[in-house]
């Protein structure tokens, strides 16, 4: 429960659900001026935004941790071609990572 916050997709998430259903619950108050269905419009839009962007990034994620698993075990047979975008990921990578230590975020 502790490490709830930090999985994987999380913050984007609920902040995508959290914005989305709050404009919308905003807009249907604005024009209507009722709480009960501008919060359940809310609500919904929220709940099927979270949902939807939870599904479609971790999706994404398993998606580029397969890739990766494909590619090291075409390195692992000693592919030319694979020895060499596996050699530019981790050049990317570390690329990338320096940049965030240079700018002082991790």
């Amino acid at each position: 429960v502790r490490s709830f916050h930090n999985a994987p997709c999380m913050k984007q998430t609920v902040g995508t659900g959290f914005l989305g259903g709050l404009s919308i619950g905003g807009l249907r108050y604005w024009t209507h001026r009722s709480v009960g269905t501008a919060s359940t419009w809310g609500a919904v839009v929220g709940g099927l935004l979270a949902g939807t962007n939870w599904y479609v990034c971790r999706r994404a994620m398993y998606n580029a941790a397969f890739e990766e698993a494909a590619l090291l075990q075409r390195v692992m047979a000693k592919d030319p071609e694979a020895l060499r975008e596996y050699s530019a990921k981790l050049q990317a990578r570390g690329q990338r990572y320096g940049e965030q230590l240079e700018n002082g975020s991790e």
